[in-house]
């Protein structure tokens, strides 16, 4: 259900629908006791979800180390039944990529389903709209407040060394979220929000980002997937 309650936003938010953020800014903010409680759930469930981001990132990266192994040595296997002519290596080598496919599945949809929550946040303030920018920084309204824009700021801090081992492997799913977790703090300030602003600078953002430009060519290793090619004949890199 959330996931079509996710996918039913991002339809009706795309490019820059301000009628429709304005309506979604009015219902978070209602003073009375039922809108406050259901601001409240909706923030806190947004802040679980972006927290359990990094376990996601986790299984992902120890499938990868685990699967990789066993399909490398499938895929030799593959080469010396060639060289004997007795197997189809077209059809072999399809047959392991499906097989690691499948085995992949989970863990690229739970990383697909994590960009794609990334993207939800990002179009809440499209067009910069000042008023759910300042929103999902603070809820003043509310008992409690989440802070969506520190919770991404650690994500980014999270990912950025975990980063360069998704690279390595090739498996380029970790860069594309990472790039859609900077596309939707850059929507967060662009404006600009002053307030997230200086959140930002007084955050280790900028040498965490500092970082990635330095040791990191992002567009070469997505466009050439990393160091070892016969990673690209399976499914999910």
């Amino acid at each position: 259900v959330s996931t079509a309650a996710r996918r039913l936003l991002i339809s009706l938010l795309e490019g820059g629908n301000s009628a429709v953020l304005d309506i979604m800014y009015q219902e978070l903010t209602r003073a009375d006791k039922i809108s406050m409680q259901r601001s409240m759930r909706f923030f806190r469930y947004l802040g679980e979800a972006l927290r359990a981001i990094p376990r996601t990132v986790q299984g992902f990266q120890q499938a990868v180390h685990q699967l990789l192994p066993k399909a490398h040595a499938e895929l030799s296997q593959v080469e010396v039944r060639r060289k004997s002519r007795r197997v189809s290596v077209i059809a072999e080598k399809s047959r392991v990529g499906q097989s690691a496919g499948l085995e992949m599945d989970t863990h690229v949809r739970s990383v697909k389903n994590a960009c794609e929550l990334l993207r939800m946040v990002q179009l809440f303030v499209e067009g910069h709209h000042l008023n759910m920018q300042n929103l999902l920084r603070s809820q003043p309204h509310t008992r409690t407040s989440v802070d969506v824009v520190s919770e991404l700021v650690e994500l980014v801090e999270f990912l950025q060394p975990h980063l360069q081992d998704g690279l390595a492997t090739g498996a380029r799913h970790l860069s594309l979220l990472m790039l859609q977790c900077l596309q939707t703090l850059t929507e967060l300030v662009q404006g600009p929000c002053i307030a997230n602003v200086v959140l930002l600078t007084g955050s280790n953002l900028v040498k965490v980002v500092d970082t990635l430009l330095g040791t990191l060519n992002l567009r070469q290793m997505m466009t050439e997937g990393g160091p070892d090619r016969s990673s690209a004949e399976l499914p999910f890199f």
